[in-house]
């Protein structure tokens, strides 16, 4: 300008006139706030964005960590999704169908979680040996965090449709989730990882975006966790949420085998980590499965002995080795054994009650289980058992469990009937079902 036209300026006052005239070259804070609540709205609808400014993508994670603040703390979602009129929003070309995990940057995604997962089972098993703290088998039957049971129901109201009791339980997760986050075992971080594994596109656009936002404003740097929410935030900005899914997916066997390799085969987080993998995702091991039943077997007889036979551990632990047999061997001649195996179990622990008016097959199983009001059982574990031994043994049982009300009327058995009728029946706190 003063070469061509003779005009004399500072820096500072070019920058002025251009900042009248909108051209900056940062993007300012009003801005940042209309692009995340448009990307907020996109995200929510399972899609990816990028936004383009005078022909140049906007990074706004650089914002971001410049000003050293999250989505969270600037997001508005008051401010309308509307962009200024130089500022445009993409969903950006996907990757190449065939082989697209093997891009470096989501082969290193996937070695920065496998590794920080096991850091952060490193950790968990560390302060368990310091504390003392014993994990018993009645923890397969409960949830590793109450939210993901939250985040389970949510996904179903999504699938089926009903968007808006899906949000209502979804907002509810979130709220658990902060509690969870503050203390979670190797059962919760995994369950939190299947959370984002084939589930409604949105919500796993959700929960990733959360778990990165809490890690970040909660966690140091080099904490584990934030690490691997972080990396997944990344290539769900990037990707997006099915490759997010495929990529969580693939790394799960890996890190099961990183918390086998940890603390053992006989650990119940480890049964029930590949008892999930095989009844909940057909990720089935035969040969897997079976040395881990040849470490179990001889657990059970110690277990009877610690904790008495027909006790709530005892049937736990029983009950996991028949679930893996059903993996692993699902028509069977010894899983049926072993099925018919734990129906008397549980008949000689008087947790067995004939259904008044029912079939002479329909049963109410009274679990012995005392779940804690922080805890949440896991129900879908109950639904597998019940299908089992319909299959195997041709009984239909109708679990009931101490928090829920009793609305099955129990017929008497033989003995009880003739005990009645001698005046001897005992009192008990269900005679009067």
């Amino acid at each position: 300008m003063t070469d061509q036209y003779g005009f004399q300026a500072t820096p500072k006052m070019y920058k002025t006139r251009f900042s009248q005239w909108g051209f900056v070259k940062n993007n300012t804070e009003d801005e940042v706030k209309r692009l995340l609540s448009m990307k907020f709205q996109r995200d929510a609808e399972g899609k990816v964005s990028e936004f383009v400014r005078n022909g140049r993508v906007v990074n706004l994670g650089t914002y971001l960590k410049r000003k050293g603040v999250t989505e969270y703390d600037l997001v508005d979602f008051e401010t309308p999704a509307q962009l200024p009129s130089y500022v445009r929003c993409r969903t950006p070309t996907p990757p190449p169908a065939p082989g697209y995990l093997r891009s470096p940057d989501l082969i290193r995604a996937q070695e920065t979680i496998v590794g920080n997962m096991r850091k952060a089972f490193l950790h968990c098993r560390q302060f368990e040996v310091e504390t003392d703290r014993q994990v018993g088998w009645t923890s397969i039957m409960l949830w590793g965090a109450g939210s993901s049971d939250m985040f389970a129901d949510a996904n179903k109201k999504f699938e089926m449709g009903e968007h808006d009791a899906g949000g209502h339980l979804l907002m509810r997760a979130f709220k658990r989730l902060e509690m969870d986050l503050k203390q979670l075992s190797p059962q919760g971080i995994k369950e939190l990882l299947l959370g984002m594994v084939h589930r409604d596109a949105g919500m796993m656009t959700a929960l990733c975006k959360y778990l990165a936002a809490y890690s970040t404003t909660n966690f140091e740097r080099s904490h584990p966790l934030r690490q691997t929410f972080s990396t997944l935030y990344e290539v769900q900005q990037k990707h997006g949420p099915i490759t997010l899914s495929e990529l969580v997916w693939g790394c799960i066997p890996t890190i099961a085998e990183e918390l086998e390799a940890i603390y053992g085969r006989r650990h119940p987080y480890v049964a029930r980590t590949w008892i999930d993998l095989a009844i909940f995702y057909n990720h089935a091991n035969p040969e897997r499965l079976e040395k881990l039943l040849s470490e179990l077997q001889p657990l059970r007889r110690q277990i009877a002995g610690r904790y008495g036979q027909g006790s709530a551990d005892d049937l736990a632990l029983r009950y996991a080795v028949v679930q893996l047999m059903q993996a692993a061997w699902p028509n069977g001649d010894n899983t049926r054994a072993e099925a018919l195996e734990l129906w008397t179990a549980m008949k000689d622990s008087g947790l067995i009650f004939p259904v008044r008016g029912a079939e002479h097959n329909t049963f109410c199983y009274h679990s012995p289980l005392k779940v804690d009001p922080w805890d949440r059982r896991c129900r879908d574990r109950y639904d597998v058992g019940t299908q089992f031994f319909q299959q195997h043994c041709g009984i239909k049982v109708l679990p009931y469990f101490e928090e829920d009300m009793h609305y099955i009327e129990h017929a008497p058995d033989s003995h009880s009937a003739l005990a009645a009728a001698l005046g001897h029946m005992a009192p008990s706190k269900f005679s009067l079902i």
